[in-house]
């Protein structure tokens, strides 16, 4: 069964991005990256295989969309613009330094600290440490 999230249950995940033990209103990039993956994951519905699988070059900066799925199942969605803010901080944080010419098309849009491809079991991991740390206990998001 899916659990639906309402909007205070949504800032509980996105207060939950932060780094335990550091003052409120620090941000690092793994902060950033945590709550762009949570706005993208929540408004678009996608699984987390295609989450996964996205790449610098399925964002659309000018339509302020994201080409999800494989060549048959193929579509965009569209994110709010608070949902694009916070896609667009991850990405002028972390993108920066690896948008050299010829790589950008093989880059995965959500990477590691270490700029690796973040893997279905990572992002996984990464929403269950956040679920615990805000106490959603057995329920599946949707």
């Amino acid at each position: 069964m899916s659990h639906v999230v309402e909007p205070d249950e949504f800032d509980r995940w996105q207060q939950a991005c932060g780094p335990a033990g550091k003052k409120k209103g620090a941000l690092d990039w793994v902060t950033v990256r945590n709550r762009a993956l949570l706005w993208v994951f929540f408004e678009t519905g996608v699984r987390v295989s295609e989450l996964r699988a996205l790449r610098l070059v399925d964002v659309d900066r000018e339509q302020g969309r994201l080409r999800v799925g494989g060549d048959s199942n193929q579509r965009w969605m569209l994110l709010s613009a608070h949902g694009w803010q916070h896609l667009c901080a991850y990405l002028k944080l972390h993108h920066a330094k690896e948008r050299l010419e010829g790589e950008v098309q093989q880059t995965s849009l959500f990477s590691t600290e270490w700029c690796g491809p973040l893997t279905n079991n990572a992002i996984t991991l990464v929403f269950a440490r956040l679920k615990k740390r805000i106490g959603v206990k057995g329920k599946s998001l949707s």
